[in-house]
This record gives C-alpha cells, structure tokens and sequence, in this order.
C-alpha cells in the first residue's frame, strides 16, 4: 500500500481564496494464476515479445478532498438575485470516494465508486462565470450524504498488434492490452469519464478546483 499525500493553495480572482488537500490510499491484488499466453506484437517472435507481467486481481482506492474558499467584503452596485454575495463569507465542501475494481475473467473489469459528499459553495455557487471550485457544483448540503456515482462492467477485447502496458489507476487494473482492441463500457458512469478525457484538465479535485 501506498500513500501520496497533495496540498494545494489556490489564490483565485477577484480575492477568492481556496485550499484544497486531497489524500489518495491504495492497495492492490496481483494474480497468482499464470495470465496465459501473451500477446505478441505482429511481426515478432514470442520470445521476443514484452516480458509478461502478472495482472493486478483487484484493487482498492480512496481519495479524500477538503476545499475551504473565502473571500473578503467587497462593493457590490450591481448585486442581483444569482450575484456573488458582496459580504465577506468562507464555505467548505469535502467528499471521500472509494474505487474498488475486480477482474471478473480475461479483459473483464468490474468497478463501483461510492462517494459520500457534504459542503456548500461561495453564494451557493452562484455569482462567478467560471466557479472557482468544481467541488461545490456537485454537492450543496450541510449534512453529508451517499451515492454511489459510478457502477460499471469495462470488456476489453483484444484484436492484434504492439502489447500496451496498463499502469494501476483509479478504475484500472494493471496489465496489458493490444493496440488494437474494442472495449465495451456498460453500467452507470458520467460521459466525461470516457470522452474529452486529458491530463490538465479533467477532474477538479486533481486540476487546481476548475
């Protein structure tokens, strides 16, 4: 298991200040069973193709995020219903989510994301075009409360050519896989899990809140 601990301070626009410290765990399952042949890359020899590494069996993770924004009075002549309240105020929003993943068979993953949320924005999330926290659009509660966002079956099958590495991830066994596969997605998930997906700006809690 290991532990990787982030803290980040945000000094956004117009005085908003916001901290965020999310807190990543993890653990692992690596089979024990021999995976089976390995895929050889077209135009090779199996024994010439990428050394074969045990795939992961199952995987646990849990991430925590604490977000605290403040800002301070400031004129405001113009205020209106869904305007950012000009009296100095500070709001928190927290979640902790847990990622568990099971290989069911060969290229079948199986993974559930409970989450429990609680916290409000600055205005009730109102008042700022680009809200400076992506946390706060999802909750908007006092008292904490669960959902699970995510339960989904992921089918990976593998059509031929160059072996890929998998690296263990949030919602992803490690492994390997051919470059040319079909994979089939099934059960609840947001869109955005799987479309527009890039490394800077995806998920607020890991992309400086929005």
């Amino acid at each position: 298991m290991d532990n990787k601990l982030a803290i980040c301070l945000q000094i956004a626009l117009a005085g908003l200040v916001g901290f965020c410290s999310p807190v990543f765990v993890r653990a692992q399952g690596i089979s024990t069973i021999p995976p089976g042949p390995p895929i050889t890359p077209v135009g090779e020899q199996p024994d010439v193709a990428r050394k074969d590494e045990k795939p992961q069996d199952w995987a646990f993770h849990a991430q925590t995020t604490l977000v605290y924004q403040y800002h301070p009075a400031f004129p405001s002549p113009y205020q209106g219903t869904n305007s950012l309240t000009p009296s100095a105020q500070g709001k928190e929003t927290f979640d902790l989510t847990l990622y568990g993943g099971v290989r069911l068979w060969r290229g079948a993953e199986f993974w559930v994301n409970p989450e429990v949320d609680q916290g409000r924005g600055l205005s009730d999330t109102l008042g700022v075009a680009g809200f400076p926290s992506g946390e706060a659009y999802k909750v908007g509660s006092t008292q904490a409360y669960g959902r699970v966002h995510r339960a989904f079956l992921r089918q990976t099958i593998n059509l031929g050519g160059d072996t890929v590495t998998v690296d263990a991830d949030l919602n992803q066994l490690a492994g390997a896989q051919a470059e040319n596969r079909v994979v089939i997605t099934a059960g609840k998930f947001s869109v955005v899990d799987i479309f527009d997906t890039n490394a800077y700006a995806h998920d607020p809690r890991k992309d400086f809140l929005n």
